[in-house]
């Protein structure tokens, strides 16, 4: 869980690099984030899908530890991954 505090002084958001006097920090997972907008700070804290990178909020489609976007995205991302083994066993020279 994360908590947002205003942030005094003269400080810079860590994705635009605006100096702004509302500038806010975000503590995620004991980590601390410099953000003046939520734009930027969803932009850093958002995750990325596994397969076509695209940053998305909501709760995507886990398997194990990789995360996607979608069922479509975890089924091509899998595909790939087979398909990728197969051609690095054919190509293997014993």
């Amino acid at each position: 869980m994360s908590r947002v505090h205003e942030v005094q002084g003269n400080v810079t958001c860590e994705v635009c690099g605006n100096s702004r006097d509302q500038c806010f920090e975000v503590l995620l997972g004991g980590e601390s984030h410099i953000f003046d907008s939520f734009e930027c700070a969803m932009d850093a804290l958002t995750p990325k899908c596994a397969y076509c990178g695209c940053t998305f909020v909501g709760d995507g489609v886990h398997l194990g530890d990789v995360l996607y976007c979608s069922y479509h995205c975890a089924n091509d991302h899998s595909i790939h991954e087979y398909e990728t083994h197969v051609i690095m066993n054919e190509q293997a020279h014993f």
